[in-house]
């Protein structure tokens, strides 16, 4: 945990019911946001984990919560959130993901827009859409839980 120029160390034990992050999550300071890094290489079982580890704690204490590293972003859209990126260059990918079993979505600025959407987590379609050049990035949450994902080098990806 990182608050006001001090650092925090938690000596976890091996033997829990919850993830280290799950832990770490629930000791969290009271925040507006929230900054996770390191979870996108390695196993698929851990990151799918910590991805819903991520939206359950987002939706329950009404945070912002953006997982990035170097290659990936992945921003959790509550009810009523709006994100809005200008992209330098087009990214590898762009997707919107339902994180509970149904989102409903708007999309402006991408090849496929979506105006209202209903999203399934069992019928996703909405992986690799394309930015349109020069215009921003819209994406609004009405309902649910989404997330918002960009794969990119994000060294000079957005301003």
């Amino acid at each position: 945990c990182l608050q006001e120029d001090t650092t925090t160390v938690h000596q976890l034990p091996r033997d829990k019911d919850e993830t280290d992050l799950q832990a770490l999550l629930g000791m969290l300071p009271s925040a507006h946001w929230v900054l996770v890094s390191g979870i996108w290489g390695g196993r698929f079982d851990h990151l799918l984990s910590a991805v819903y580890a991520c939206a359950n704690v987002a939706f329950q204490r009404k945070l912002l919560v953006l997982l990035s590293d170097e290659q990936e972003t992945g921003l959790v859209l509550l009810p009523g959130m709006t994100v809005q990126v200008k992209l330098e260059r087009a990214p590898l990918a762009l997707s919107l993901l339902p994180l509970s079993d149904t989102a409903q979505v708007t999309l402006k600025g991408t090849r496929w827009e979506l105006e209202q959407a209903q999203l399934r987590q069992r019928e996703l379609y909405t992986i690799s859409n394309e930015v349109v050049a020069g215009k921003p990035v819209t994406c609004k949450c009405i309902d649910g839980l989404a997330m918002f994902y960009l794969k990119s080098n994000i060294r000079g990806l957005m301003n």
